[in-house]
């Protein structure tokens, strides 16, 4: 960070913080995190924004697992984006910058309709699969409006969340562009998923974020199956293009040779 401070050829650095800020476990890694942003050293170089991911309305359970109504539902997410203890946290000067009220509510609304054709009910498998598709319509959002010159994935070791998003990220991108994945997406897809866990861990990925991934990367796939790739795309691109200025998803992804 003080390399790009001094430096500036990568512009600034958006940091992704994965953890909960929710919980004692996590909390005060999370507002170090955070405080990078608004540290007068760093601040002119480095952005950061929190996902929930590990919260009971992340997991749908009690008192959200019995909501299957898609409207309520719905609603419900809008208040946990709006409300500093859903979770979710973004800077102030990012809110007012990109008009992110407008871009929840669009947001939401086309997910529902173009993964979930607008059905009136949502299981809770669905409702798993929802709030996964959104946070990377997010993750897309908030590159957006911070236009980084690199971008990091920040858990509490960089092996099981990180890597699990990164993952939906990569088969995303890829699926908006082509009618499969290659060979060698899944060659690459697979050293994202398994090899952080591997080298550090000595193990593969948690089950749990494992089967949260896969279930995401399925509804991504099969959706794009069934409208075609070509129509998938710009499907997305109508959907969620005039939200963003320079959308990510347009973009490729470039696999650098690994060692």
């Amino acid at each position: 960070m003080r390399d790009l401070k001094a430096n500036r050829t990568l512009n600034n650095c958006l940091l992704v913080n994965l953890q909960d800020r929710l919980t004692w476990k996590e909390f005060y890694r999370s507002q170090a995190i955070e405080a990078l942003g608004k540290a007068e050293e760093f601040a002119p170089v480095v952005s950061v924004a929190t996902f929930a991911k590990d919260t009971e309305f992340y997991y749908q359970q009690p008192p959200y697992q019995e909501i299957h109504h898609a409207q309520e539902f719905i609603q419900l997410f809008k208040e946990q984006l709006k409300d500093p203890s859903g979770g979710y946290w973004i800077p102030e000067e990012f809110a007012q910058k990109g008009k992110y009220t407008e871009f929840y509510a669009c947001t939401l609304d086309a997910i529902h309709r173009i993964f979930f054709t607008s059905r009136n009910t949502l299981t809770r498998e669905h409702r798993l699969d929802f709030i996964e598709l959104f946070n990377l319509f997010l993750f897309f959002k908030i590159v957006d409006t911070a236009q980084p010159g690199i971008v990091g994935f920040c858990c509490k070791d960089g092996v099981d969340v990180s890597s699990a998003f990164s993952a939906e990220l990569f088969a995303f991108m890829k699926l908006l562009h082509q009618d499969n994945l290659s060979s060698d997406d899944m060659d690459y897809l697979s050293w994202i998923i398994y090899a952080p866990a591997l080298l550090y861990r000595e193990r593969l990925m948690v089950p749990e974020r494992f089967h949260r991934m896969a279930s995401v990367i399925r509804l991504i796939e099969s959706t794009q199956k069934q409208f075609g790739a070509e129509a998938f795309l710009k499907l997305i691109d109508e959907a969620f293009g005039y939200l963003m200025e320079v959308p990510l998803y347009r973009g490729s992804i470039r696999e650098e040779t690994k060692s």
